[in-house]
């Protein structure tokens, strides 16, 4: 997840592994530690302990077949501590929330773009 938003952790209360920016590892802890009275959710019903893994400034991932790298996003006004995720055998680049609809950025600084060299 490249930012703390509890909207983007959906999928931890199934098992799954938090990869985040380390600076959001304290948060996602906070978030997953309150009861939820009001909604239920998966994670209230069935609850799970949350496993994170954690990049700093950059952290590839591979399975052996696809490869990711993870790039801490310096200097951006969104969020201190979002992640870059490019994948350089497909030359994909993604960056959440990288628009804002409010025009503060123009519409070439889009969230999904394709780096082609």
């Amino acid at each position: 997840m490249g930012e703390r938003q509890d909207f983007h952790a959906g999928g931890a209360a199934k098992g799954v592994t938090v990869v985040t920016h380390e600076l959001n590892k304290p948060f996602y802890e906070r978030v997953w530690a309150r009861p939820r009275t009001i909604a239920p959710d998966l994670l209230s019903t069935s609850p799970r302990p949350a496993v994170f893994e954690t990049a700093a400034d950059k952290k590839v991932m591979t399975d052996g077949t696809k490869t990711i790298e993870l790039y801490h996003m310096k200097g951006t006004s969104h969020n201190v501590a979002n992640l870059l995720i490019y994948m350089p055998n497909e030359k994909l680049v993604f960056w959440g929330d990288g628009y804002s609809a409010l025009g503060q950025r123009s519409a070439r600084h889009c969230s999904h773009a394709r780096a082609d060299d």
